[in-house]
């Protein structure tokens, strides 16, 4: 509102629920998710792909994308 710039943190905790049960989220809208982590996308997201928030490894971005992702 006054032009300067602030920063601040926000912490969501959040699952999933399937007929296999339940897993917690590791993003949500989130371009990077960890190794073996469940994302989560809205419309807010918008109609980029959500493809390459499922690449790389936590200690190196260009390892290959994993094709374990769902719809």
């Amino acid at each position: 509102m006054d032009g300067r710039a602030r920063l601040g943190r926000l912490v969501l905790h959040g699952s999933i629920r399937t007929a296999d049960g339940a897993a917690e989220l590791g993003g949500l809208n989130q371009y990077a998710l960890p190794v073996g982590g469940i994302g989560a996308f809205t419309p807010a997201w918008g109609a980029a792909s959500r493809a390459r928030a499922a690449c790389g490894s936590d200690e190196r971005r260009a390892d290959p994308c994993t094709g374990d992702t769902r719809r």
